[in-house]
């Protein structure tokens, strides 16, 4: 009878083990894909680090497709929506994502190769890109398919026409109104699906030709401070 109370008390330990170990795992799904390193971007001539969050995505549907498809596509690839993709705004949003069975790169645009079975392929997604962390301040920024950009006032208008246009053929890209329909709005650079490269390359390609006097990726960002508030 001893032994049989013994081994009974052992039997629940083991159940009890079991269930503890169960609720951890399910604490920590999904599971945490960490951080690439060795991306940066330029600001006065010095290099800003910053992280490349490979647990979260930058998204942003067509809209024709409605919410109710971005849904089940998201559902379909086990995708989280933290903050979802504005729709009928302008100007349009991507949303902010959480990967839970693969890491982040896996569902990138694969921009020059579009064949590539990868959900920011489909179709109906404008773009699928990286996150980048910075700070505290500015955890998640998301990146867009556009790079802004100011030539030097020394290259006259002609050869800014020159460049842009080998530019458009070479890489093509499009030149697009950040807001359009205003007039004297200015102009973007918007990296295209069938572009040879990603935005974050074409941005550090362009950054050296030396063309230009400022260039920049876009980001969309949630500031902390707006959390917080």
């Amino acid at each position: 009878m001893k032994n049989y109370k013994n081994n009974l008390r052992f039997v629940i330990f083991l159940v009890a083990i079991t269930i503890v170990n169960g609720a951890c795992k399910k604490e920590s799904w999904p599971p945490d894909f960490g951080m690439g390193k060795g991306y940066f971007y330029w600001f006065e001539n010095n290099k800003l680090w910053l992280k490349r969050d490979r647990n979260h995505l930058s998204i942003r549907f067509y809209e024709d497709y409605g919410k109710a498809f971005h849904d089940s596509i998201l559902d379909a690839y086990g995708i989280q929506t933290v903050w979802a993709q504005t729709f009928d705004k302008h100007p349009p949003m991507p949303g902010y994502y959480r990967v839970t069975r693969s890491p982040a790169e896996d569902y990138y645009t694969s921009y020059g190769d579009t064949t590539l079975n990868r959900m920011g392929n489909l179709p109906e997604i404008e773009f699928v890109l990286p996150v980048f962390y910075k700070n505290e301040d500015f955890q998640d920024l998301k990146l867009m398919p556009k790079i802004l950009y100011t030539f030097h006032e020394s290259i006259t208008e002609a050869r800014q026409v020159e460049i842009l246009d080998s530019l458009i053929t070479f890489d093509n890209i499009e030149l697009r109104q950040l807001f359009p329909g205003e007039e004297w709005c200015t102009y973007h650079i918007y990296v295209t699906k069938s572009s040879p490269a990603c935005p974050y390359t074409l941005y550090h390609r362009y950054y050296e030709t030396g063309f230009f006097e400022a260039i920049d990726m876009d980001w969309s960002f949630t500031s902390q401070w707006l959390i917080n508030k």
